[in-house]
């Protein structure tokens, strides 16, 4: 047993992530499910809606009707439009998602507003069947799939987080479960809510800073968005346990925000430490799974293999975040339920 005056190390925090899966294999069932239906489930395709765009960024900048430099613009533009309308595009339009899934490749699933809040495998996405495949086709369509995924997602992400917690903490309270569940998603959403004010509010009138920046001093433009991605990158780091804490705590954004800086604060090295490892496994994983999506029992291995390996890391999270918040002063700020 783990000397309650000396932490546990890192590995022993997964040690103990994994053992808690492995007493709690209900866990497993809404992440299977989700990846499964991303693997073998029908595509969404936004093809119909870029081609359009393509036709007008055509009609605007016609072959041969511009100089170099902005015909090189329009190009790259259009080769953009049709990469994109390669992609499979549910995990990208399902913002609000927070059960990890194993499709996706790192440089799409990385830009999560938390930083490296969350663990995704890398592997190449499932290509686009044109048998099996939705094609979204106008403006209103894309919203409503927006709309339908996300809410679809939250749920399933209020069920998951609370199974895992239940699962790290050793008290499923399956009375009170779907009371949590309902608050877990209800406080999910204002989080989501208060990432998005501040974007609107702050991240937009500075992209138009650093546009203008741009068109003065291109060097001095690019030297501010490298600053400013390691500003973002910082605080992401910060705030990046808060999705944690509230499933824990069952409180608030606001507080789980000053609970997770405060958390950083005091264990920044053992974060970083958390993170590294968490990143690395994901990474590795991908590199080892993507070998094997060839075939159909190679994807069923992917979704169930993939599935146990970042459950695991979710937990890990967890449970790095309950010995935190279990600590004496200075991290009073919340305790976690079950503890």
């Amino acid at each position: 047993m783990t000397n309650p005056t000396t932490p546990p190390s890192i590995v022993e925090i997964l040690s103990d992530a994994y053992a808690a899966l492995n007493k709690a294999p209900w866990v497993l069932l809404v992440p299977l499910l989700i990846n499964a239906y991303l693997w073998f489930g029908a595509g969404v395709s936004l093809a119909p809606i870029l081609a359009q765009t393509s036709a007008m960024v055509r009609e605007i900048q016609p072959d041969g009707a511009s100089t170099t430099d902005v015909a090189d613009v329009r190009d790259q533009t259009l080769l953009i439009l049709d990469e994109i309308a390669k992609v499979d595009m549910r995990g990208q339009l399902a913002w609000l998602n927070i059960v990890p899934y194993t499709i996706y490749t790192f440089g799409t699933a990385g830009a999560s507003a938390d930083a490296l809040g969350l663990p995704y495998i890398v592997a190449k996405s499932v290509p686009l069947a044109a048998n099996n495949t939705i094609q979204i086709a106008d403006s209103l369509g894309l919203v409503g799939w927006i709309a339908i995924i996300n809410v679809m997602t939250l749920i399933a992400s209020g069920i998951f987080l609370e199974l895992a917690r239940g699962g790290v903490t050793h008290a499923p309270d399956w009375q009170q479960a779907p009371l949590r569940m309902a608050r877990t998603v209800a406080v999910l959403l204002l989080y989501a809510l208060l990432m998005a004010a501040v974007v609107v509010l702050l991240l937009i009138p500075l992209t138009i800073f650093v546009m203008l920046l741009f068109g003065v001093s291109p060097a001095f433009g690019a030297f501010v968005v490298f600053i400013g991605a390691g500003i973002w990158l910082w605080v992401g780091i910060y705030i990046g346990f808060t999705r944690e804490i509230m499933v824990l705590s069952q409180v608030g954004p606001i507080r789980a925000i000053q609970a997770s800086v405060q958390i950083v604060r005091v264990a920044f090295w053992r974060t970083l430490a958390l993170l590294m490892i968490l990143l690395v496994i994901a990474a590795g994983s991908g590199v080892i799974l993507t070998g094997l999506i060839d075939s159909l029992i190679g994807r069923i291995a992917v979704v169930v293999i993939g599935t146990y390996l970042m459950s695991g890391l979710v937990m890990a999270r967890l449970r790095f975040v309950q010995l935190q918040l279990s600590q004496p002063a200075p991290m009073p700020v919340v305790r976690p339920n079950g503890v």
